[in-house]
């Protein structure tokens, strides 16, 4: 879990622009509510999560294209990495 709390940290700090960061996760809710809560927890950024499927979050992202409103979006399942 460290490693992965480390990975999203990576990931998201260059995105981050004040304020909050936004975060899609596709992934069983008590792993993405993990991850809010380590990254949180970790770097003291706020977290605006949004829990929907794959298919759900590509559209969302895909209607977004012109003007995205999410930064991180975490896909696949937790538990084998």
């Amino acid at each position: 879990m460290t490693m992965l709390s480390l990975l999203l940290l990576m990931i998201a700090l260059p995105l981050y622009a004040g304020g909050r960061l936004t975060y899609y996760c596709s992934t069983d809710i008590p792993w993405c509510e993990l991850m809010k809560k380590e990254f949180e927890k970790r770097t003291g950024i706020r977290v605006s999560m949004t829990r929907a499927s794959s298919g759900e979050t590509l559209t969302k992202i895909r209607a977004e294209k012109s003007n995205p409103k999410g930064d991180v979006w975490w896909g696949g399942t937790g538990d084998p990495h």
